[in-house]
């Protein structure tokens, strides 16, 4: 085990392009926060102060959520992080995209290496770079919050942490799962970038009871705007119907069975066909 962390820490450390990704990713992050607030601020929040067009004056109120300030800042960092998993994701489809072009899983398999020590190398990637945007996103929140508030609290809505490091995970695995079937690097890169897209399109066309259970959807509600609750309650109040909203414990078990099925998939694509 300890043998196969060192090589694929060896390959992160020799792979510029990485280095290059992990930066950028470092400074985006903040500057889309700080292009975010201000749409916020600016013009979605004065928005919905004002009365709303089929909804009765009373029924809904507005307030500003303090997203700079603790404790929502870590809720409103990752929030913001999350729009950036397909850009670290790029990492992952790199290194084992790599591997099967230039025939080095096979080399692997052939000096002795079994096709499930080849899964668990890639997922050791996968854990190294979730904890890594977990902590940085972390620093990241804490600075912030601890410049823009006057009282700190570091408790409430630290669970997000966990759920932070757990989307990042469920992410990367989609990665993983393209460029494992896929094995092309180009394919797999366009199909890393435009899947989200695609999703996205989905969203508007499918409706919304059947939408809520798609597992980009589910990843995605796991770090919720800061004003989603608002936003669901005025939807509600528009359309007269109730909303389905899942718990975030059902959330939790419908990424974790996705991402199951995604590394089973995997693992039987590896065990089929010829590396």
């Amino acid at each position: 085990m300890r043998q196969l962390l060192s090589i694929e820490y060896s390959k992160l450390k020799s792979l510029n392009a990485i280095k290059i990704i992990l930066i950028i990713y470092m400074i985006i992050v903040p500057l889309f926060m700080y292009v975010a607030s201000e749409f916020l601020y600016g013009i979605l929040f004065p928005a919905l102060k004002q009365p709303q067009p089929g909804v009765e004056p009373g029924t809904f109120v507005f307030n500003y959520p303090q997203i700079w300030e603790f404790p929502e800042m870590l809720k409103y960092t990752f929030y913001c992080a999350s729009y950036f998993h397909v850009l670290v994701s790029l990492i992952l489809v790199i290194i084992v995209s790599n591997e099967f072009s230039f025939r080095t899983a096979k080399q692997n398999i052939i000096d002795g290496m079994t096709k499930k020590q080849l899964i668990f190398s890639k997922l050791a990637i996968l854990l190294f770079l979730s904890v890594f945007v977990t902590l940085y996103n972390c620093l990241l929140a804490l600075v912030l919050g601890l410049i823009n508030s006057d009282t700190v609290n570091l408790y409430e809505n630290s669970h997000y942490i966990f759920v932070f490091f757990f989307q990042s995970f469920c992410y990367f695995s989609i990665a993983l799962f393209f460029v494992t079937v896929i094995r092309h690097t180009a394919m797999s890169l366009v199909t890393v970038i435009v899947f989200p897209v695609v999703d996205f399109i989905a969203g508007k066309i499918v409706p919304p009871m059947i939408y809520v259970f798609f597992p980009l959807n589910i990843f995605s509600t796991l770090t919720p705007s800061p004003i989603r609750k608002e936003i669901l309650q005025l939807e509600e109040s528009q359309s007269k119907q109730k909303i389905l909203e899942l718990e975030l414990w059902q959330l939790i078990g419908l990424s974790a069975a996705f991402v199951l099925i995604l590394y089973f998939v995997s693992y039987i694509s590896l065990k089929k066909r010829d590396l």
